[in-house]
């Protein structure tokens, strides 16, 4: 049969592509979907990077405008506070106060 099948098969998608894959998926691979919140993926991803790896988020620190800026590494140890800006097809600019809670406070349309 030229169609594979994924009996039972499903995956979580985010954004625009959930709903412009959707019949795709269904028809030609037979494999439902489940549509998720993107911005709470995100964040999700964001902080298990957080607490799990290493270096890998940062801020810089420029003192003076004579210096270069200081890389320093961060963790989730006071983290909360912070912005998340989501760059895509538009903006997002999300305001998050912990692991759980965040709301938009700006970016495009």
């Amino acid at each position: 049969s030229a169609h594979h099948e994924f009996a039972d098969a499903s995956i979580p998608m985010t954004g625009g592509g959930a709903y412009k894959y959707e019949r795709f998926l269904q028809d030609e691979l037979r494999m439902g979907i489940h549509k998720v919140d993107e911005l709470t993926c995100l964040l999700t991803g964001l902080n298990f990077t957080l607490e799990n790896v290493p270096d890998e988020c940062f801020y810089l620190e420029h003192k003076s405008p004579e210096q270069l800026p200081y890389r320093h590494s961060h963790s989730m140890q006071g983290v909360f506070p912070y912005l998340l800006v989501n760059i895509g097809s538009g903006v997002s600019i999300l305001k998050v106060e912990s692991e759980k809670k965040f709301k938009r406070v700006g970016g495009s349309c």
